[in-house]
């Protein structure tokens, strides 16, 4: 890490905060003897009903937020992460389109970065739009191109306020373009009125992880609800998953509802935001999830706000090692 970022508690890259709380579940899971007794025996197809039951676990933990229509998104799969879905889709919108034409990724200036790295290692071209200007830069498509978002948005952290809106003009102007929702900031919200609405015509796929709301990085733990069968994770169902991650997924999403975490660490991050504004102005602001903190890209800025820059309009701050050390009483 940048050390002149960690000395004032941000970071570029957003990583999630391990709570004190979830370290607790984690000690308690991985020292279960019935996870130890279920892997010994190999594969007896006894194991299959745990990623449905961790896949069904999240259906429920974020009904209020999402509403998944499950009769609709009926191909679900767990997933290392968001990350091996999102990377198993973009290898198939390649392959399948390579012999014809080449095929191209839409995304938001200043989103998610995996999807611009997955993109070029499977050859798939990125054109990157300004939010507010996706009325005329979206005119035109071409067959087989998708658009990748994130909501929260990676972009500040914020629930993006025109995502009906967005979604409702691609229904009615791009009817064609499949469109794949990352929700990866699913659970990081302090506001437990928030809602994220996936009835939208246009959307194939969402993506979903516990890193982030839960601070398990290194657990790998998520999965896809998609319309649309996807074969290359087909054994993810079966033989190809972390049994104690997603039963440690599961245990946790039992223990905490989606916004409980973060609304009880909202003063430590707040803390963080004080010293952040100290430094760098009033204009820095908490974003709806805990993790962020944002301010206008307004010049002058200092040489720190250039580097944190996600776009030319926004300073995105990750405040998971301020939190940490808020927490912890020392620095990290």
């Amino acid at each position: 890490m940048n050390t002149q970022l960690e000395a004032i508690g941000v970071s570029k890259t957003v990583y999630g905060y391990l709570y004190p709380e979830v370290e607790e579940v984690m000690a308690r899971t991985f020292r279960d003897p019935r996870l130890i007794e279920i892997q010994r025996r190999g594969y007896t197809q006894r194991q299959d009903s745990m990623g449905q039951s961790f896949l069904d676990t999240y259906m429920g933990w974020t009904r209020d937020i999402l509403n998944i229509d499950a009769e609709r998104f009926r191909f679900v799969y767990p997933s290392a992460g968001s990350a091996e879905a999102i990377r198993e889709s973009i290898a198939v919108q390649a392959t399948s389109t390579r012999a014809s034409d080449q095929t191209t990724l839409h995304m938001f200036d200043g989103d998610y970065e995996g999807y611009v790295a997955y993109a070029k290692a499977h050859g798939v071209t990125v054109v990157l739009h300004e939010r507010e200007g996706y009325t005329e830069s979206l005119r035109s498509v071409g067959a087989g191109d998708t658009f990748y978002l994130s909501q929260p948005s990676a972009i500040d952290g914020n629930l993006w306020g025109e995502y009906d809106r967005f979604m409702t003009w691609l229904e009615t102007h791009q009817p064609a373009l499949d469109v794949f929702v990352d929700l990866a900031y699913l659970g990081t919200l302090t506001d437990g009125s928030a809602r994220i609405a996936t009835h939208f015509k246009n959307i194939r796929g969402l993506f979903f992880s516990l890193s982030k709301a839960f601070g398990v990085f290194y657990q790998r733990i998520g999965g896809m609800f998609s319309d649309r069968e996807w074969p290359s994770l087909y054994a993810n169902r079966l033989w190809f998953k972390n049994l104690v991650n997603l039963t440690l997924g599961e245990e946790l999403m039992r223990q905490f509802q989606p916004q409980a975490l973060p609304a009880k660490y909202h003063p430590a991050r707040m803390a963080v935001v004080a010293g952040l504004r100290e430094r760098f102005g009033a204009t820095v602001e908490p974003s709806d999830s805990v993790l962020i903190a944002h301010q206008p890209a307004l010049a002058p800025l200092q040489p720190v706000q250039r580097e944190l820059c996600r776009t030319r309009r926004v300073v995105r701050y990750c405040l998971t090692p301020g939190i940490d050390q808020h927490v912890s009483g020392h620095p990290s």
